[in-house]
């Protein structure tokens, strides 16, 4: 059954994949690692590799409400690392109290004052709070509990997921071309009365392209701040 299944989405996983084969996380160095050594101290450098390879992953094999929590975390340990190499983080860390330190809460601790100018660009913060809402939309479902899904030709105003013909052309045993649709249990299919095509509803999916997107491009732009 697994087998039959991984089959049957693979021509989706690769274009997934190819979706997002552009996108990239910078100013990584590799960790130094000492044979002799049993312990090692994780760094957040490696937390941000792992997270970034993790959501990357989660998108291709179509997790996409994980991939948008999983970016959103990049880019949190992106500012942090930020704030520590700008001896700001201890400042954060007096200002907020330790149950409230979120993404939001950073973003917040980021912005101008009256006292002072931002600590990053007023591009950067507008990426992260758009990245920030799409974080709490897939943590919470908020908006998307209460949509009414529909076929992608008709009007929508649903920006969260995308809704993909999965209806395919095969020949079966007696040589006629017949139309497969390859689903699995849980999902939630459309069918289109006048083709009697077959539509998935890919949850999240262009919520989690979009976060992609937005830990990269802040990750580059955080990258250049120094």
């Amino acid at each position: 059954m697994l087998r039959e299944y991984d089959r049957s989405q693979l021509a989706f996983r690769s274009a997934w994949r190819l979706e997002i084969t552009g996108l990239s996380i910078m100013g990584l160095p590799p960790a130094p690692i000492q044979r002799k050594v049993a312990e090692h101290t994780l760094t957040l450098d490696e937390e941000i590799g792992r997270c970034w390879f993790e959501a990357g992953w989660c998108y291709t094999y179509g997790l996409f409400q994980s991939s948008v929590l999983l970016a959103a975390i990049v880019a949190e340990l992106v500012l942090e690392r930020y704030l520590r190499s700008k001896q700001l983080w201890s400042d954060y860390t007096n200002e907020v109290d330790e149950s409230q330190r979120t993404l939001g809460s950073m973003i917040n601790f980021c912005k101008p004052r009256k006292d002072r100018g931002p600590y990053v660009t007023s591009k950067i913060l507008r990426k992260f709070k758009e990245l920030n809402e799409l974080r709490i939309e897939a943590a919470h479902l908020k908006v998307r509990r209460n949509l009414t899904l529909a076929l992608p030709e008709k009007p929508s105003l649903n920006e969260i997921d995308e809704v993909q013909q999965i209806s395919q052309k095969e020949i079966n045993k007696n040589g006629k071309e017949v139309l497969v649709a390859y689903s699995w249990v849980e999902d939630i299919v459309l069918i289109d009365p006048e083709t009697t095509l077959l539509y998935k509803v890919r949850a999240f999916k262009l919520y989690a392209k979009r976060a992609l997107i937005l830990a990269s491009e802040i990750s580059s732009l955080m990258f250049e701040l120094g």
